[in-house]
């Protein structure tokens, strides 16, 4: 496997190179088991994290043209001060987060489901069994663990992906909220927001 970080290829695989990576974890504290993994490894896991990266966002703006295979470069993207980005190359700041999301991989699959939680549905509590026609009556969600909240959001569809557990807080507050489309959940009620 070799990474394909070319901005707007229709081969394209990621947004960084291993070499963006080991700068990226090189200036960074606590980076011992993120610059350990062999180069491969850390192929491996910056194009699961680019893959993610795309799946767990609704990007604003618009992708440059139809060839290119990820979803970056894109047009009409601001930065976080408000200037305009060139529409033919990948920001600094996409790339920080998935060289983040990549050694966060490394550590651990954020991305398995929770056995428990598939069992039980999406967290709700028993609130009574009926033995004659069989009969089970579920309560209101209950969201004392993170895993249930997170069962809860990605039962509510792709418009939440990017606040699942799948998603490091550290890796979504590198990203300017502009770049992304955010839901909100008010009182049952799915709303957008920008």
């Amino acid at each position: 496997m070799s990474l394909v970080a070319t901005p707007g290829d229709a081969n394209a695989n990621s947004y960084a190179t291993v070499v963006e990576y080991k700068a990226y974890w090189g200036a960074r504290l606590f980076n011992t088991a993120p610059l350990a993994a062999a180069d491969p490894v850390i192929e491996q896991a910056l194009e699961w994290a680019c893959r993610l990266m795309n799946s767990l966002f609704r990007w604003t703006g618009a992708s440059t043209d139809d060839v290119q295979a990820l979803s970056w470069p894109r047009t009409g993207m601001l930065t976080a001060n408000g200037f305009a980005l060139a529409s033919t190359v990948i920001p600094q700041q996409l790339k920080d987060a998935q060289c983040e999301y990549a050694g966060i991989l490394l550590a651990g699959d954020r991305t398995a489901d929770n056995a428990a939680l598939k069992v039980i549905g999406s967290e709700s509590s028993l609130t009574s069994i009926k033995a004659g026609s069989v009969a089970l009556t579920f309560g209101a969600n209950n969201f004392s663990t993170i895993e249930a909240f997170d069962a809860y959001v990605r039962s509510l569809g792709p418009a939440f992906g990017y606040l699942s557990k799948a998603m490091p807080d550290s890796v979504r507050d590198m990203i300017p909220p502009s770049w992304y489309a955010r839901s909100a959940l008010k009182r049952g009620i799915l709303f957008g927001a920008s």
